[in-house]
């Protein structure tokens, strides 16, 4: 992909087609019915009568700021909204765009479109510039969430292209990058380099439409985007408390740190090497208990109303289901345990009343939360990762998943004297 894109003279991208058996040009009809318009009688070249179409200038586009323009509203392409599509047109140099309201030409520079509007900044021009920038590679890995956000809105027919499909684009970055000696430095769509900040994704619950799904795990692990089937969000980047803020945005500022880390899919050529995919992350731990009947998350062994809990968490679950997945499977282990134990006692072991209320789960510390360009109250500035215990081998050594990112995460008071303790997520 990377090779044949990035090495076009120029792309032909069919945005007008529905499918692939429609070619480059739309039939006049879809043209003319795209623009307020005005039919002209005339004579074709064999002498029989024809209309042209001709577009009336004086309307407004109805978006100046993008292409195509047309005074009656455009929807996106069908081609756009591919996830393929997504990695080709960053890696073409010159794209020939046509759509069916007009030709559109874009390239690195600028965006210029039939209609002779002012040219506007290429499409997927930040990103695209950046690539062809010397020196840009710091910036090249802060936009990557963002790249990354905007492609896990686009649709794959089949799901575990999800990789694949960006494999071109990572690969030119991993050229774009300098060598800083680091083996595994791409690890299943996050680059080693801005982990910290790229483990802080959760799953775009006002975008999704339908529930979405996590992958075998054999497939990518619990902590990567990619363990999930749709779309995913992250808070915007912490930049500078006095100079550099962006007013009215939240911000994060990541406070975990990672101390290794392997991934199946460790290069963007997307080759699949026998290393186990895994992040070692160090940060405060605290235990807590999802609550089955109130719906609410508290540490464990705290009453409901303890001091700090007065603001209720934001949970983001990857996929909600696992919690009552959880719940069951503790509740075959713990009638396991009595069939076990209920030598003496006698009677029905399934009959004991026996009943789970509660899920325990762990939270990571990771991140302070800045809200709407202001130092956040204690009562909302943590951000925790969620995180369900695999297997507890000792108290210095924990395996877990990831099962999601906790806003508000309790009063930071709460958190003073917990243990900073190393985790592996698998």
């Amino acid at each position: 992909m990377k090779e044949v894109y990035r090495n076009a003279k120029i792309t032909l991208s069919a945005d007008g087609a529905e499918d692939a058996s429609q070619g480059l040009f739309p039939p006049p009809e879809a043209r003319s019915a795209a623009h307020r318009s005005h039919g002209i009688a005339s004579e074709g070249p064999d002498g029989k009568p024809i209309t042209v179409f001709a577009r009336l200038r004086a309307a407004k586009p109805s978006n100046p700021g993008s292409s195509p323009h047309s005074s009656l509203p455009t929807k996106p392409s069908k081609l756009s909204t591919r996830g393929w599509v997504y990695q080709e047109r960053i890696l073409s140099r010159r794209i020939v765009h046509f759509f069916h309201e007009e030709l559109v030409w874009s390239c690195y520079g600028q965006q210029r479109c039939e209609c002779r509007l002012t040219a506007s900044a290429s499409s997927f021009g930040a990103f695209r510039r950046l690539l062809s920038t010397p020196g840009s590679d710091k910036e090249l890995l802060r936009q990557w969430p963002s790249f990354v956000e905007e492609f896990t809105h686009k649709r794959l027919t089949v799901a575990t292209d999800r990789l694949p499909a960006i494999s071109g684009l990572a690969a030119l970055m991993d050229e774009h990058l300098p060598d800083n000696g680091i083996d595994d430095r791409y690890l299943s769509g996050i680059w080693r380099e801005d982990i910290e900040y790229s483990l802080l994704w959760m799953r775009d619950y006002g975008e999704a439409e339908e529930p979405i799904e996590r992958f075998e795990r054999t497939y990518t692990p619990s902590w990567s985007w990619s363990s999930v089937k749709g779309p995913i969000k992250y808070i915007s980047r912490h930049q500078d408390q006095f100079t550099s803020r962006r007013s009215g945005d939240d911000e994060i500022d990541p406070v975990l740190r990672v101390s290794d880390a392997s991934s199946l899919q460790s290069r963007p050529t997307m080759g699949i090497s026998p290393s186990v995919s895994f992040v070692k992350v160090m940060g405060q731990i605290m235990p807590v208990e999802y609550d089955l009947e109130r719906k609410t998350l508290r540490p464990a062994g705290v009453s409901h109303d303890g001091p700090g809990l007065q603001r209720e968490p934001i949970i983001v679950f990857d996929v909600p289901s696992e919690v009552d997945e959880i719940a069951q499977f503790l509740r075959l282990s713990q009638l396991a345990e009595r069939l076990t134990t209920n030598d003496e006692g006698g009677g029905d072991p399934s009959s004991t009343g026996t009943r789970i209320t509660t899920v325990p789960f762990l939270l990571m510390r990771a991140a302070t939360y800045i809200w709407r360009g202001t130092w956040s109250t204690t009562s909302s500035e943590v951000v925790a990762l969620l995180l369900a215990v695999s297997t507890q081998l000792s108290e210095d050594e924990i395996w877990c998943w990831r099962r999601g990112l906790v806003l508000h995460a309790f009063d930071s008071a709460v958190w003073q004297r917990l243990p900073t303790k190393t985790v592996t997520i698998f």
